[in-house]
């Protein structure tokens, strides 16, 4: 085998290094080791790719060629001393494969290990524990009646923005809980002004919208960029660190949902909690 036919083999262009030739042949041996594929062929492919790496970092020197005979016995003892080698070479091979893999394999179970006990999982099953809570609430205050409470309106804008929920809002100022993004009715907001009732959850006080009222007629204002306007958008986020509670694999797709959950939810849940005093609403069930 020449040098150039080993690269073929190993898929790699000329001039590689021997580091990248190692990390290739066992990429490539990850698929064609007898153990793991079941393909007859996967036994001559595991040869050919053992004595490729072998060519490819120690090519063979050019050698004079001497004519023999058929029954020449250098011939024969040559032949037979490279087939030595190479069977010598696959052993070798296949040790090193079995080393890695056991290397791998506790290397993985040590970083499991590392995520789903001591106290990284406390912290992780916290998370959970809050997620559901928040996750349940959420759902209520979509479902149980709301509460009215009193406001001023002290300032609106006359710029229209698209929505999530509306087609047109315009920012409000109010007295007691500050700004906001509502439906624009800057006529009604006028003929009202500056008493308004602003229509919150049940639990969270989560503004709902804004309502007004002249002399004659009672009108109101939808609430719009707030927690409500996602509501159910964040009871499915919060339940998402369940999934790799309950499903507890030594995979990708694990370890990804649980950084996910661990760092991305778990701090938004802290950010969800101590913003618009909602732990104070949540620890009253919403009486304060």
């Amino acid at each position: 085998m020449t040098r150039e036919e080993s690269y073929r083999i190993l898929k790699l262009k000329p001039g590689a290094t021997e580091q990248e030739i190692r990390r290739q042949f066992k990429r490539l041996a990850m698929k064609v080791h007898p153990d793991i594929n079941p393909d007859p062929s996967a036994h001559e492919q595991f040869i050919q790719l053992t004595k490729a790496m072998e060519v490819a970092i120690n090519p063979p020197k050019v050698k004079e060629r001497i004519k023999h005979t058929p029954g020449d016995k250098t011939t024969r003892a040559s032949r037979n001393e490279t087939e030595e080698e190479i069977k010598a070479r696959m052993q070798e091979a296949k040790m090193r494969y079995e080393q890695q893999r056991k290397r791998q394999e506790f290397e993985d179970h040590h970083y499991f290990t590392q995520l789903t006990s001591g106290p990284k999982w406390r912290v992780y099953r916290a998370i959970v524990a809050i997620g559901i809570v928040l996750s349940s609430v959420l759902a209520l205050d979509g479902i149980l009646p709301s509460r009215l409470e009193p406001d001023k309106l002290v300032a609106y804008s006359l710029a229209i923005h698209n929505g999530i929920l509306q087609d047109k809002i315009s920012r409000i100022e109010l007295e007691e809980r500050g700004y906001f993004y509502a439906s624009t009715n800057v006529s009604y907001w006028i003929s009202s002004y500056p008493n308004i009732g602003l229509e919150t959850s049940r639990i969270l006080h989560t503004p709902i919208s804004m309502r007004l009222n002249d002399d004659f007629d009672h009108f109101s204002s939808d609430i719009d960029f707030h927690v409500g306007s996602v509501r159910w958008l964040l009871v499915l986020l919060f339940l998402v660190p369940l999934i790799p509670y309950k499903r507890q694999r030594k995979n990708l797709n694990f370890v990804f949902l649980y950084q996910f959950s661990f760092w991305g939810i778990g701090l938004f849940e802290l950010y969800f909690l101590f913003t618009d005093d909602r732990l104070k609403h949540l620890i009253t069930l919403g009486f304060l």
